[in-house]
Parts: structure tokens; sequence; C-alpha cells
């Protein structure tokens, strides 16, 4: 039997305007976060890189 690992949060992405969601928007791309440290990483990452978050 496969276990499947549920995410921790999903953060949507728009790499061509630079626009990243905490909530689902149809037509951007999901980054799946496994854990707090992963997620607070990635966000600042982004936030270096100039994305806007909605």
């Amino acid at each position: 039997m496969e276990t499947k690992c549920q995410p921790m949060i999903q953060i949507w992405i728009d790499t061509e305007q630079k626009i990243a969601s905490f909530h689902e928007v149809a037509g951007l791309n999901p980054f799946c976060c496994y854990s707090r440290e992963q997620f607070m990483s990635y966000t600042f990452a982004l936030t270096e890189e100039g994305f806007r978050f909605m």
C-alpha cells in the first residue's frame, strides 16, 4: 500500500508575473511545503525575488 504525504501548506506561484498566493488560484502552479521551516524559507526567498503576495 502506497503512503502519500500531505503538504502542510501550498503556495500557488506565477513566475511570469511574480505573484504568490496562499489560496488556490486557477492557472497558477502549486508548491507544496511539508514543514514550517520549508514554508518560511520559501516565502522569504520569494520576497527576495520580488514576488507579490495575494
